[in-house]
């Protein structure tokens, strides 16, 4: 679809949603896989018909880090973010009884496959309004419980909350033309780790991530200033501390 100028510009793909782990090497081999081509790729993390990445990747390790590291890995690729509805709250993939799901294929194949209900349930706006403010009708499923504790408006006024920190990283791509149009370049890394630097003109930022769920110290001989919305990392001397499921954003200095 998009192999030539002749052809589409974009075209939206599935690598990330069809896969079950993540890992650097699942990123950096589909990101060079298509910077091979003339295509401007696009990326997305979860949508209607995949169970939620907080939950497909990180199970019951995942939650708020893993939801902000995610947003962050999504918004520094070289690309078109598509950014599915309630991953900008941190939504895990809803649990459902037999009797509330709506979708045919989960209902036939109930209780081996659950289906894609659990990424269809009702936005949580607010979390003591019925149906968590998304109607005052009756909604064609429920609003899960945990996610009325992840509503919108809550999140809102929490400066620490996944949805202010989903604001701040689109607010930092849009600012950088780094990020935006920028080139791409991995380093090669140990264990868990996914580096690689975002590139146009003078400006550079060096992007790391530490996808496991322990405790990770990079050696680093570059100076370098942590920007925000990094998330889980500190520098000690020239050492990088990173957390589980952190996201680090630096700019390398003169």
């Amino acid at each position: 679809y998009t192999e030539n100028k002749e052809l589409l510009h974009n075209a939206y793909n599935f690598q990330f949603l069809r896969a079950d782990e993540l890992t650097p090497a699942l990123i950096r081999d589909t990101v060079e896989e298509w910077e091979a081509t003339e295509a401007w790729p696009s990326w997305s993390f979860s949508n209607h018909d995949v169970r939620r990445a907080v939950t497909r990747w990180g199970g019951q390790d995942g939650g708020e880090a893993l939801a902000k590291q995610l947003l962050t890995l999504l918004c520094c690729l070289r690309g078109t973010v598509f950014l599915y509805q309630g991953d900008e709250l941190g939504l895990p993939q809803a649990e459902l009884a037999f009797e509330d799901l709506r979708d045919p294929e989960a209902i036939r194949f109930w209780p081996e496959d659950l289906g894609r209900d659990g990424a269809r349930t009702p936005m949580p706006w607010t979390a003591n309004a019925p149906h968590a403010g998304f109607t005052t009708g009756q909604p064609w499923m429920k609003v899960e419980k945990r996610h009325k504790l992840l509503a919108a408006y809550d999140q809102n006024v929490d400066q620490q909350s996944v949805l202010h920190h989903a604001k701040e990283v689109i607010e930092l791509r849009r600012k950088s033309e780094a990020l935006r149009i920028g080139s791409i370049a991995f380093d090669d890394a140990e264990d868990q780790l996914l580096c690689f630097t975002r590139q146009l003109g003078d400006e550079r930022l060096w992007c790391v991530f530490n996808l496991s769920v322990e405790r990770v110290r990079l050696k680093t001989r570059r100076g370098l200033t942590i920007r925000p919305p990094s998330t889980g990392s500190a520098l000690e001397g020239q050492d990088i501390v990173l957390a589980p499921h952190a996201a680090l954003i630096a700019q390398p200095m003169p």
